[in-house]
């Protein structure tokens, strides 16, 4: 059984890269057949290019930009739909089937991608004499790429890093290798994370140096997801240092906030998806929020944080219809081609006002109060012209911090893990339901059940309560 489950899920990792038309129309089954088309390394770079596609599919599948604020306290589904109502009521399934009642779809096509980007790693050094810097590159955005993947899935089937005091509950498995049919077991979260470290810094040691890009990953990405790496794990003196690189290197928007967001002239976007043209309908946030057939509202909890100041421009990431608040963050119609104009826009994944955040809560917690305060203040007063010097110290002090990251990131897939990774409740005022009103922090069903399959298949253990 799990021989035919492997060959399944290796056709599933090439039907949507962006390689060669022999390799789409005979898709390899085996490690043997894979390497056949690692010939050069132009080839590998082919493979890395169609990682990235894959990477794509796992943001595009699985509620993947919402569900970090379905499940906390920021957005909640329109009355009367009967969609994501698993996710929202704490009430996930484990189970084979994907769909609206867990997150298979995400895990399949993230360790998709990173089983694409482990076949690259086996292969470009095999043409490194070809172009040794171009070579290095590659490798240096396969390394990234991967840690980038399985940060994203620790946050969502594993608990956070602080839940046991030397962080030595189940994580996931950290694959290495594009065989499918290595024995997998989930390691520690502390051993993932280490793992994940020890990627993107090997990864800056390959990568060139670059600024600008922001459709790839680049050495400022890296850095920028490891001061988020750094930060959910509490070490805020490495991602103070790491968040402070990337805002000297990328500072944040004063020109064209908060219009620009969202689109190809966003100027502090660090990394970036583009929508995907080929499909009818996409996936990204806009989409969910204003599309077509729209899911989601924001909670009464969101607006009344992020409409507590009239003076501030993000009040205009919501507005009301018919007496019903709606998003409006996300800009229409800025990518051609695509059917649902709301969707029609960049999905940036991390961007410098995130750094900001980062470096005043870092240095809010090591006492550092001036330099907490101002790179709150950049934030704040980039946002709220009336706004006045914050004059707050100590626990008030990163409170602030805290709200100010829940108005800045709104709607941007980062709310539950921050509650998680700070000890705290989610607490909604306005649940239809006693039931969905409090989830206590440590609750099991705060992350996600592991796909059916790999449990029955592949013997992992599966998470509490399911």
């Amino acid at each position: 059984m799990k021989a035919i489950v492997s060959a399944i899920l290796f056709v599933m990792l090439f039907a949507t890269t962006g390689c060669n038309k022999d390799f789409l129309e005979t898709p390899p089954t085996t490690s043997a057949e894979l390497g056949q088309f690692a010939t050069s390394l132009s080839s590998c770079e082919q493979l890395l290019n169609g990682s990235y596609r894959t990477m794509l599919d796992g943001f595009y599948w699985g509620l993947s930009f919402i569900y970090a604020d379905l499940i906390a306290d920021d957005v909640k589904p329109i009355p009367g739909s009967p969609l994501f109502l698993a996710q929202y009521n704490w009430k996930q399934v484990a189970s084979d089937a994907g769909g609206d009642a867990n997150q298979n779809n995400y895990w399949n096509a993230y360790y998709k991608t990173i089983r694409s980007v482990a076949l690259v790693m086996e292969n470009v050094d095999r043409f490194s004499n070809e172009d040794p810097v171009k070579a290095n590159n590659i490798k240096g955005q396969a390394l990234a790429l991967r840690a980038w993947m399985h940060f994203e899935l620790v946050n969502r089937f594993a608990q956070p890093y602080k839940f046991t005091t030397d962080a030595s509950h189940p994580g996931i498995p950290y694959i290495v290798t594009s065989n499918y049919s290595e024995k997998l077991s989930r390691e520690s979260v502390k051993t993932v994370y280490e793992n994940i470290i020890r990627d993107l810094r090997e990864s800056l040691l390959l990568l060139p140096a670059n600024t600008s890009a922001k459709n790839y990953i680049s050495t400022n990405a890296v850095k920028a997801l490891l001061a988020r790496a750094y930060l959910y794990k509490g070490d805020y003196s490495s991602a103070k240092n790491l968040a402070v690189a990337v805002i000297q290197a990328i500072p944040f928007m004063t020109t064209g906030y908060p219009q620009n967001l969202f689109t190809d002239k966003e100027t502090e976007a660090i990394f970036q998806l583009a929508p995907p043209t080929t499909n009818i309908y996409n996936n990204f946030s806009g989409t969910y929020f204003r599309g077509v057939f729209p899911y989601f509202l924001p909670t009464q909890d969101i607006v009344s944080v992020l409409q507590e100041s009239p003076t501030d421009v993000r009040n205009n990431w919501l507005y009301q219809q018919s007496g019903t608040w709606k998003v409006s963050k996300y800009p229409k119609g800025i990518v051609p081609g695509i059917f649902d104009p709301y969707g029609a826009h960049y999905q940036t994944l991390i961007r410098s006002s995130e750094m900001y955040l980062t470096a005043a809560e870092c240095y809010a917690e090591l006492n550092r109060t001036d330099s907490a305060i101002f790179y709150l203040d950049q934030i704040r007063m980039r946002a709220d012209t009336a706004a006045l010097p914050t004059t707050a110290t100590g626990t008030a002090l990163t409170e602030l911090v805290l709200k100010e990251r829940r108005k800045e990131l709104a709607f941007e897939g980062q709310r539950i893990f921050d509650l998680l990774r700070r000890g705290k409740d989610v607490v909604r005022t306005d649940a239809p339901s006693a039931a969905a009103k409090v989830l206590p922090y440590k609750s099991p069903r705060s992350i996600a059940p592991l796909p059916g399959l790999e449990v029955t298949v592949n013997g992992l253990d599966q998470n509490d309560s399911y």
